[in-house]
């Protein structure tokens, strides 16, 4: 499966948001299938025209240009196959990217509480793309949320 393609079902799950964008998620995509392999204990990597070289015969081969996520395994006859990301693990990398996006979010609005006009303990904050909210809080009670998140 093309990294776009993921890109585009994470951007819709999220409601097309208008702060980021098709081409910002298949970015951090890109840059996070180290992180995927890490956590599962996969070897999977973009095709992305690069060269890699075997570590067993230190052959050098240029990967095709296809922004394709897979992995090399061997099969039970002891070949070398090409698998695509399978469904189980393009759902954990859609759900580090929906990690990624409501932490970047939460911070945004948590740093906005410090820019929020505070009257008599009302708190009036600004959620992009709806409704302010507002808050009867004691400064105090604001302070330990907000060291309980970071």
């Amino acid at each position: 499966m093309k990294v776009v393609d993921i890109a585009d079902e994470i951007f819709r799950e999220l409601g097309e948001p208008s702060t980021i964008s098709i081409p910002s998620v298949a970015f951090w995509l890109r840059s996070n299938v180290g992180g995927l392999n890490n956590y599962i204990g996969t070897a999977y990597r973009v095709l992305d025209g690069s060269s890699e070289t075997d570590l067993d015969d230190g052959d050098t081969r240029t990967l095709a240009s296809t922004l394709e996520i897979s992995q090399i395994v061997v099969n039970a006859s002891g070949s070398e196959v090409e698998l695509e990301i399978g469904e189980d693990e393009k759902s954990i990398f859609k759900k580090m990217y929906h990690i990624h996006y409501y932490d970047r979010l939460l911070r945004t609005n948590l740093t906005s509480i410090s820019s929020s006009k505070i009257f008599n303990n009302v708190v009036v904050l600004p959620v992009p793309g709806g409704p302010k909210i507002i808050l009867v809080l004691s400064f105090e009670s604001m302070l330990k949320i907000f060291y309980r998140v970071i």
